[in-house]
């Protein structure tokens, strides 16, 4: 991959790279101000899982000479930019930010996205090859698509973040497709181009009406050859995840009608892992493994189970170490081989089932929910928006599951 500016990223009337406007010049729209991506539980989400992790993922990279390299959909308010941007500086390292963010006004950059964005594109820390690409991520599909010639380009990356508003899997409308293909072209450029460990974060609705069922007949294919190959897989999916034994299961899909949530989130974010483990091992050079996640609720004040999960993995080079077969050059220490996937799979069906509820944590620390809201009114405010009634709005969207 090699880096160059990508002139059709932006349509020909966006400000020049490093114009400025104060965002008080430009009044937002107040009728619909606070969104999702806006919670208290998503700022934590953003320090306690993203942060984390990518500052995890720091200490094994070699960025000498280099940025930090990130991909993501960053949104109108280009949230997660500003908070990498802010990580960055204090850390005195340079970053590369990349994004895919599909207008939906005409396909028409807004004055204040692109003041946002020039904002960002000025920090002292951040590459002057951050750009923004006005297509939707799916497009990465195709190969031929200027999608996937603008994420070539600017690849590969250190962390890559899908947060998704639908799932991953798509479901059974019409209107909604799955993201397979796409992130199955990114990943294949990463391995290709890649040496050292990344992260993909994903977020991801898991509830039934939002899946596509029909993608679990071939999920299925994936559990059912980890049971043939391990009685503590089987065990441990039976206990956790099934609320059946897996031999009593004749019919997936008539099963998958009664399974309960959140039985069905959890298993839904087991399967996609699997997936990706699957995916990956194609390669025979690389491992998968789950790291910390998560998972919250959708709807706001109610008791429902959680749908929608924010999950966290780390790719890994598996480094084979040269040995002599017949023994002519004395080793001391037998060559590395490739971590087998049942291995990958048990523990990653360990790590799914002990799942962060984001919601009841708050709910149980009043303190990091107060930080959570002050610091994500913080984020807000610098992003232009008027915080004086955020608070009031962010403490009736925490779930009564106490």
């Amino acid at each position: 991959m090699t880096e160059h500016n990508n002139d059709k990223s932006f349509d020909n009337d966006i400000s020049p790279e490093g114009y400025k406007l104060a965002f008080d010049d430009i009044p937002r729209d107040e009728g619909s101000k606070w969104a999702p991506w806006h919670k208290p539980r998503k700022q934590w989400l953003r320090s306690n899982q993203w942060t984390k992790e990518i500052n995890d993922l720091i200490g094994k990279l070699r960025l000498t000479e280099r940025p930090l390299s990130y991909l993501s959909l960053p949104g109108d308010d280009l949230l997660d930019f500003r908070v990498l941007a802010e990580y960055c500086e204090e850390k005195q390292m340079p970053v590369k930010l990349v994004g895919f963010n599909h207008l939906r006004d005409g396909n028409k950059t807004t004055r204040e996205y692109e003041v946002a964005l020039n904002e960002i594109r000025s920090c002292d820390f951040v590459h002057d090859r951050t750009d923004v690409h006005q297509d939707d991520f799916n497009e990465m599909s195709d190969t031929k698509s200027l999608a996937y010639h603008f994420a070539n380009e600017k690849g590969p990356y250190d962390v890559i973040n899908l947060d998704l508003c639908d799932s991953f899997s798509g479901s059974s409308s019409e209107t909604s497709f799955p993201y397979y293909k796409a992130a199955l072209n990114l990943f294949d450029l990463q391995i290709k181009n890649s040496t050292e460990p990344w992260i993909f974060l994903l977020t991801t609705r898991s509830d039934r009406a939002e899946v596509n069922l029909d993608d679990f007949k071939n999920f299925w294919q994936n559990i059912c050859k980890n049971v043939k190959q391990s009685d503590v897989f089987k065990q441990n999916l039976e206990e956790h995840y099934l609320t059946d034994k897996y031999d009593n299961i004749s019919d997936l899909a008539d099963y998958l009608d009664e399974m309960p949530s959140p039985n069905f989130e959890k298993f839904f974010g087991l399967c996609i892992g699997k997936w990706l483990l699957g995916v990956i091992n194609t390669s025979n050079r690389w491992t998968v493994k789950l790291l910390d996640s998560y998972w919250y609720r959708t709807k706001s004040a109610t008791k429902a189970d959680p749908n929608m999960l924010s999950l966290a993995f780390i790719f890994e080079p598996i480094i084979a170490k040269l040995n002599d077969p017949v023994e002519l050059a004395q080793t001391d220490s037998p060559p590395i081989l490739a971590v087998d996937e049942i291995t990958q799979a048990v523990e990653m069906l360990e790590k799914m089932n002990q799942l962060g509820d984001v919601d009841l944590y708050l709910s149980q620390n009043d303190e990091q929910f107060e930080v959570a809201i002050v610091d994500s009114a913080s984020l807000l405010e610098k992003a232009g928006y008027d915080t004086a009634t955020y608070k009031n709005w962010a403490i009736t969207n925490l779930p009564k599951i106490n």
